[in-house]
């Protein structure tokens, strides 16, 4: 059943030349990762793919756009330019006389507002069944400054308790 609602999705969500391995590839990553019971679970989780593709294929239409003019410029210019000057020439273009980044940037914001609401109801849902998830958004990596060390490791010292203070 999860195959039929999975092609139904693709079905719906994929626009011409999408890759749909990649979407199930994806699908299935979601599915693996948070095991929804039927109904409301899975439609969540739907929910998460959707958006996630969604804002992949925004960022790809972003580099597209990018590239395109890009391309343009360096095809206009008779300057030897470096390549983020090329890029910034290609911004400044899209930004002064399209809303195409205003627009996809706005979209982007919506994708992962809608994501993350989809996660955070998926959560509640799973936490009320006594399933413990990922209480994070699964396409972010762990903070880097977080350890697994205990409170007293990570305190700041007290004054007169620093290391090499006779006092301490």
């Amino acid at each position: 059943m999860n195959a039929v609602r999975r092609d139904l999705l693709a079905g719906t969500v994929l626009i011409p030349d999408e890759s749909n391995p990649h979407f199930i590839a994806l699908h299935k990553q979601f599915f693996d990762e948070y095991r929804p019971l039927p109904g409301f679970e899975t439609a969540e989780v739907e929910s998460m793919v959707y958006w996630r593709w969604r804002g992949l294929r925004l960022m790809g239409i972003e580099t597209a756009g990018l590239t395109h003019e890009i391309a343009n410029h360096k095809g206009a210019s008779q300057d030897q330019l470096s390549a983020p000057t090329h890029a910034f020439f290609a911004t400044r273009n899209l930004t002064d006389n399209s809303r195409a980044l205003t627009y996809i940037g706005r979209e982007l914001t919506r994708c992962e507002s809608h994501f993350n609401r989809a996660h955070r109801n998926l959560v509640d849902a799973q936490s009320k069944r006594g399933r413990k998830i990922h209480e994070i958004d699964p396409g972010v990596p762990p903070n880097p400054l977080e350890t697994n060390e205990s409170p007293a490791q990570n305190e700041p010292a007290k004054p007169g308790n620093e290391p090499g203070n006779p006092a301490a």
